[in-house]
């Protein structure tokens, strides 16, 4: 389910925004400009008893670029168009129900490389309705 929720994320981005480099779920590259989406640990979600379940996903969003200015724009884009609300978000294959997606950390300036490329970091918390498995 992560990674179908990881497509949707990145799908939603790059169809509304206009990224300078594709989202990727990986490390950020050391040398390039770059846009990575990390999972990180949440709190466990919720079982009902008509079998579904309620999942609290956290993931952060780094951005590194040479520019600090077009990096932090870029976070604090990506942090407005991650604003969401019920069903904003859907899946392809209809594995969940989006409720929302928050900001969890503000977008701050991370670090700066030995090559000079500005990082800028952001989380959120989503929360997603995974639907009965039959």
């Amino acid at each position: 389910m992560r990674k179908v929720f990881f497509e949707a994320v990145k799908m939603h981005l790059e169809t509304r925004l206009d990224l300078f480099s594709a989202v990727r779920m990986s490390v950020l590259d050391i040398d390039e400009e770059d846009i990575v989406f990390r999972f990180t640990p949440s709190s466990p979600g919720v079982r009902y008893m008509d079998r579904t379940v309620t999942k609290n996903i956290v993931f952060q969003i780094l951005v590194k670029h040479q520019d600090r200015v077009t990096a932090m724009n870029t976070i604090e884009h990506i942090a407005e168009a991650l604003e969401l609300s019920n069903g904003e978000l859907s899946p392809e294959d209809g594995s969940f129900y989006f409720t929302k997606c928050e900001i969890y950390t503000e977008p701050s300036e991370v670090d700066i490389t030995a090559k000079k490329l500005f990082i800028w970091s952001a989380m959120f918390q989503a929360e997603i309705h995974k639907n009965k498995e039959e």
